[in-house]
């Protein structure tokens, strides 16, 4: 699912595009972030899309092998325990999974997916983990899912080849891949013998109330970007606004709004997640910069009795 981490991010990058690219209405901004949102979501099942790929090749692989003009004993009866994962067959039956992956634009049927999806297979056949899988007699739900999560783990996490061509097929993609390869791991994790075919791989939100948290932080933060502006004026000493990095504007009004008017996250939670955003979107020095201005902020907003705090909030 995609988490409130993740929201604050693709607010951060609406509101910069909306500045940058002289978005007229709020309500086009909106429609831009429930979209990047979207493709978010489809990135969980395209990867996992991937993931079946590996082993649909791996499958025709044994086919080809069968089927050439001098086979092999090795290659009339091979070794099927790869092919025949019994997590990767109950995705593939997935109702949720089936019907999602029709309705994405991207399929994994170019040249360069292909090639991409042999590499892949390669790099997991010489592996020394597949090695060990496959000469092992043992044949278990449990051990086709450590092959899985191996792969996600060992073989795609970080893979540069892959990065690139998801990169290419969305901009929405770029820097959530890491995310999706988690989500998709943990949804493996919890994958048992009996699980209804019927049931959706992933929700999309915790609940409601994340679509809420995100309209309003965008919206709400567009709206009153020029209060909070006079804000920042207030408490940065001998700096002007428009000499700081826009980036780094967006990241504080979006905490400010947070803070004053998100009563279920806590402060903390709010300045936690804003400087480790900064370490990632901004400059080396924002993250430390960032802190001490919230720092004054909420102090004198303490004193003037502004935050109201009723919950814990979610991440």
């Amino acid at each position: 699912m995609i988490s409130r981490r993740l929201i604050r991010i693709k607010v951060l990058q609406t509101f910069y595009s909306y500045k940058l690219e002289g978005i007229k209405s709020v309500e086009h901004a909106e429609g831009q972030l429930m979209e990047s949102m979207d493709r978010l979501y489809d990135l969980f099942y395209y990867l996992t899309s991937f993931v079946v790929e590996i082993f649909d090749f791996a499958r025709w692989k044994i086919e080809q092998a069968k089927n050439k003009l001098l086979p092999t004993d090795e290659d009339l009866n091979p070794n099927t325990k790869f092919i025949n994962n019994q997590i990767i067959a109950q995705i593939q039956e997935n109702i949720d999974y089936q019907e999602t992956i029709r309705q994405i634009a991207h399929k994994w049927n170019d040249e360069a997916d292909k090639e991409l999806v042999k590499k892949i297979y390669d790099q997991v056949k010489e592996s020394d983990f597949y090695q060990q899988y496959m000469s092992n007699g043992q044949r278990s739900y449990s051990e086709d899912k450590k092959m899985i999560l191996y792969i996600i783990e060992q073989i795609l996490y970080d893979n540069e080849d892959l990065y690139d061509n998801l990169e290419e097929k969305s901009i929405f993609w770029g820097d959530s891949i890491d995310y999706a390869l988690v989500v998709i791991h943990k949804m493996i994790n919890k994958y048992s013998i009996g699980d209804d075919m019927r049931k959706k791989l992933f929700e999309k939100f915790r609940s409601p109330d994340d679509i809420v948290f995100a309209r309003d932080l965008l919206n709400k933060t567009l709206v009153r970007q020029s209060q909070y502006l006079q804000i920042l004026e207030d408490h940065i000493e001998n700096w002007d606004v428009s000499r700081l990095a826009k980036i780094d504007v967006i990241i504080l009004l979006q905490a400010i709004h947070e803070i004053l008017y998100f009563e279920q996250v806590p402060v903390k939670v709010t300045l936690d997640e804003y400087i480790d955003i900064a370490k990632f979107y901004s400059t080396q020095k924002s993250p430390a910069f960032i802190n001490g201005i919230l720092d004054k902020i909420v102090k004198k907003f303490e004193q003037e009795n502004l935050i109201t705090k009723t919950g814990k909030g979610l991440l």
